[in-house]
């Protein structure tokens, strides 16, 4: 049992430190006034949604959290939600981490996922996660309309890392 623990402890080192070689290898020079997202991010006028930061905060009880914001522009037909259109999921050493609304209302807007956005519209979205430490965090963002055989390349993920 406690090699099996150490070898998971060094798989995730690895593998954390892959992914993070992975985002500092394939960034862009981008142009400084050009006010580029995140890397990685997805063009809103393909997808309708455009990673805008991922910021590590603490919540009230001094946990560390994520702030993940977007730009979520409703390209369906009808008035849409962000969570109707999309499922988000956040990560962290392989496990999943939890939504919360334990922090600073100056932080996040909590109602803007299940807020309605017409048709053509443009809202900031913002979601929160407990993490469990400092390790970097992965987002994966999915269109809900999308069947999961169409393959990975429909899902968007980004990793933050402390710097």
């Amino acid at each position: 049992m406690m090699k099996t623990t150490k070898l998971l402890k060094i798989v995730s080192v690895i593998t954390a430190l892959s992914l993070t070689l992975v985002l500092f290898g394939c960034r862009e020079t981008a142009d400084p006034d050009a006010n580029e997202p995140t890397s990685g991010s997805v063009k809103p006028s393909t997808t309708g949604l455009t990673m805008e930061s991922g910021k590590f905060e603490r919540d009230l009880d001094d946990n560390f959290v994520i702030i993940v914001t977007y730009s979520f522009t409703n390209t369906a037909n009808e008035a849409t939600t962000f969570y109707e259109a999309y499922s988000s999921l956040a990560m962290q050493n392989d496990m999943v981490l939890e939504r919360t609304t334990n922090v600073d209302p100056a932080l996040i807007d909590i109602e803007s996922p299940n807020r309605p956005v017409a048709k053509g519209q443009t809202i900031v979205v913002t979601e929160a996660f407990t993490m469990y430490n400092t390790a970097a965090v992965t987002i994966e963002v999915r269109a809900i309309d999308v069947p999961l055989s169409d393959g990975p390349e429909l899902t968007n993920t980004y990793v933050f890392a402390f710097d």
